[in-house]
């Protein structure tokens, strides 16, 4: 059995169709891209992993348990995390302040339970910070710990939300265009830290990305969809070379860039 399994996933708003009869698995430790024409269901399918949409048929299981009837709350509590394609920070916080917002669940659900047991709140915030920081530290933001997120270049920014979906050690990881607003090099060392989170924390990843270059870099295996459904799935040099794919989304322009 697959670590992540969705079968036959619709998803419908209205008349509108933006799923239909999707399927994927992925395994633990696996990066899983997910691309597509813009529409073609990729945010949708994030939003149905993650609790924010209704599902209107198929299934999604993680290590077995059913997820598509559970609450957004619940499925975090499972360990899935998510970035954003625009930054979700607070930006008159800290950085190490948005960053602890990602344990707040597993400080409520017995992440910290000896430190609870004792009633030393400020025991169970000291092993908060450390944890947090220790995460800043491998990402090489620990600098900016009480800096204003709002006042941080957009990479760092980039990295302060990394960390806080990391924060919590989730077993499953999704990046929505995770690569936005980062030139070449800024987008090459975000692939080095992406295969460094699923090396060092054993953690799946499925990510979102119009990076072509990136997705190609770091990928096990590629998800093409378009108009809702799934177009091709497999490793990235099948992938790039399937002519629907190249119709419907990669195209000329990737292989003018040298794909």
């Amino acid at each position: 059995m697959s670590f992540l399994e969705i079968d036959n996933l619709s998803v419908s708003f209205g008349g509108l169709k933006a799923l239909t009869g999707v399927s994927l698995s992925v395994g633990r430790g696996e990066i899983l891209a997910v691309v597509g024409p813009n529409g073609a269901g990729k945010s949708t399918l994030f939003n149905a992993v993650n609790g924010f949409v209704d599902v209107q048929g198929g299934s999604i299981r993680l290590e077995g348990k059913e997820l598509t009837r559970m609450a957004v709350h619940k499925r975090a509590t499972l360990g899935i995390t998510r970035t954003f394609q625009n930054l979700e920070l607070l930006p008159f916080k800290t950085a190490l302040d948005n960053i602890l917002m990602g344990l707040h669940l597993k400080i409520h659900t017995g992440l910290f339970s000896s430190a609870i047991h004792f009633g030393k709140n400020r025991r169970m915030e000291e092993r908060a910070e450390a944890e947090a920081l220790g995460v800043m530290s491998s990402l090489g933001i620990r600098f900016c710990r009480d800096s204003p997120a709002g006042s941080l270049p957009f990479v760092t920014r980039r990295m302060v939300e990394l960390a806080r979906a990391l924060v919590s050690r989730p077993v499953l990881m999704l990046l929505d265009e995770p690569s936005s607003g980062m030139n070449e090099q800024e987008t090459r060392e975000l692939g080095k830290v992406i295969k460094w989170i699923r090396a060092e924390y054993g953690t799946a990843i499925i990510l979102v990305e119009h990076d072509m270059s990136l997705v190609m870099g770091i990928s096990d295996r590629v998800l093409v969809l378009n108009f809702g459904m799934k177009l091709s799935e497999g490793p990235p040099d099948r992938i790039k070379r399937d002519k629907q794919v190249q119709e419907a989304f990669l195209g000329k322009s990737y292989d003018d860039a040298g794909g």
